[in-house]
Order: structure tokens, then sequence, then C-alpha cells
């Protein structure tokens, strides 16, 4: 069985793959993300900055105010080189650093 941590190398990936790989391995602070799901029906259509952003959380600031999400009950779009992407919370549910040691 191949192991994720060598396994990228020289591997041809899905150009979705890839982009989902490379916003895991960058830190999304500063972005605009829009909630696109959720499981708790207010939070869905928040639009922010990321200010912040926790193993579980991401931390939104919208219009000056903070706002608390649940990574793992939301599907988010953000900007990816001028077109929208969709990404399911799941996928970046840990933090910056413990994301970069999955893949290496």
């Amino acid at each position: 069985m191949v192991k994720y941590k060598k396994c990228f190398k020289g591997v041809k990936l899905s150009a979705k793959k890839q982009i989902e790989i490379d916003l895991t391995l960058k830190s999304l602070v500063g972005k605009k993300i829009k909630i696109i799901s959720s499981k708790i029906g207010n939070q869905v259509g928040v639009c922010g900055e990321l200010a912040y952003e926790t193993a579980n959380f991401l931390i939104l600031s919208v219009n000056g105010s903070i706002v608390q999400i649940l990574k793992s009950n939301v599907t988010i779009e953000l900007d990816y080189k001028g077109k929208p992407l969709y990404m399911d919370g799941r996928f970046i549910l840990s933090t910056l650093t413990q994301r970069i040691k999955k893949f290496k």
C-alpha cells in the first residue's frame, strides 16, 4: 500500500485534486470565504474574510463582527485564480501545520 507522505512526488493528479492539495498546504487566512451549505441553517450565505483558523473552526470577519464556523458542518466557496472553488470543510479539518505533516 502506498503511503500519502511520499506518493505525490512524480504522480499525476487530476486538476481538481491538485487544486485541493495546493489549498490544503497553504494558509487560507485573508481569503474571502462564503458558506454554501451548512448543518446550521443561519450560517448559509455568510460571507467574510477569514481572520483566523483553528483545527476545528473558521473565524470569519463579517462587517466588523466575528463569526465562528465549525469546519465539519460546512461547504465553503473561495476564489482560486479568479474562479469559484467549492470545498467541504471536513477536507481542511486540522491546523495548517498538521495538514502539511500529513502530506510530507
